[in-house]
């Protein structure tokens, strides 16, 4: 009887072992097709972009804190969205 419990326990083993290596290689494998696309902070950067380009921080659409949002820098003034002196450079109705 032993040696039957000892068999059955090792399948069991194995069987667990599969199910948690399969869903492991799952999680792993979607992981970056969530965050493709993925705007965190709603400032119109993707947060890899903001990682892996301009070093903006993806949870906070105003890095400088200079007034704009990073997305606005970037994609409309072409303004550097790391620089706070710089934020409304491009539109003198905003300049006080």
């Amino acid at each position: 009887m032993p040696l039957l419990a000892s068999t059955r326990l090792r399948s069991l083993i194995a069987v667990i072992s599969a199910v948690v290596l399969i869903a492991g290689l799952a999680l792993a494998n979607a992981a970056p097709a969530l965050a493709i696309g993925l705007d965190s902070d709603g400032d119109m950067l993707f947060d890899s972009d903001e990682i892996d380009i301009w070093g903006t921080d993806p949870f906070n659409p105003d890095t400088d804190g200079g007034g704009m949002w990073d997305g606005e820098e970037v994609n409309y003034w072409g303004t550097n969205p790391l620089d706070p002196f710089d934020d409304y450079f491009g539109d003198p109705c905003m300049i006080d």
